[in-house]
């Protein structure tokens, strides 16, 4: 009886650890199969007519963003999909690994992929920073600037994740460092500009400059806490102002 006991308390010991496994197995196969439908509808040009609607509304709100005073918090649960919100705080870019549910789960769309060669991260780029759009990969944050067009285009994703990379490995990143961004069937290469922390409340890491692009990576720091929120600056290859690289590595955290 002890033995049936000790079996039974084993095998539920083994059934509760591999929980976070399996859902994270199960998202990453949800993954291919939504970021595969995203490539045929791109190589079908069922994105064409949508594309151009889509790049006036987020032009749209990043304009909206640099008259006002409101700020970006694409993980907290105050706001609508990622999108604005009033408390003041930058991202807080954690949680835990995703678990399947028995519940039908509504599917993010699916806007290109984002690379970093140099820290290992190929992630599935889809729209919106909220709760349940990290889940999927990164979220590019409503309201800011998209790839290939002037504004401040903004990516974040989880640092603290169990299984898979994310940008847990973010602030390894130096200055040249290439960043690749695929958006609607286009492909944009980006090098890193500079590397900083700032706090929550800071969010003029946000705003779009006054000329030009850039994209601006966001997860939290340090590594294991919310406390700071680690930014990642990056300009255009082809950007005549891009800096010199020192061959010097930026602080880290």
């Amino acid at each position: 009886m002890k033995h049936k006991i000790s079996f039974c308390l084993i095998a539920i010991g083994i059934l509760i650890a591999s929980v976070p496994f399996t859902g994270a197995l199960y998202y990453q196969y949800r993954q291919q199969l939504l970021y595969q439908s995203y490539l045929e509808d791109i190589h079908s040009h069922a994105f064409a007519g949508n594309a151009a609607d889509r790049d006036g509304d987020a032009d749209d709100a990043s304009r909206h963003m640099s008259e006002s005073d409101q700020i970006f918090e694409p993980f907290s649960l105050k706001t609508a999909a990622g999108g604005l919100s009033l408390d003041g705080n930058l991202p807080v870019i954690e949680g835990e690994p995703p678990t399947k549910s028995n519940k039908k789960e509504e599917e993010p769309t699916v806007l290109g992929r984002i690379s970093i060669e140099k820290i290992n991260a190929d992630l599935m780029l889809v729209e919106g920073a909220g709760a349940k759009e990290l889940k999927w990969g990164a979220g590019h944050i409503k309201g800011t600037g998209v790839p290939g067009e002037p504004g401040n285009c903004a990516i974040a994703a989880h640092r603290n994740y169990t299984f898979g990379s994310y940008f847990s490995r973010l602030n390894e990143l130096e200055q040249d460092d290439r960043v690749t961004v695929s958006y609607l069937g286009e492909t944009f290469h980006y090098r890193v500009s500079d590397i900083k922390t700032v706090l929550p409340e800071d969010n003029t890491v946000l705003q779009p400059p006054e000329e030009g692009e850039i994209l601006t990576l966001v997860t939290c720091a340090p590594k294991g806490s919310n406390r700071l929120r680690l930014i990642v600056h990056c300009l255009p290859e082809e950007d005549p102002f891009f800096p010199a690289t020192s061959g010097e590595a930026l602080p880290q955290l």
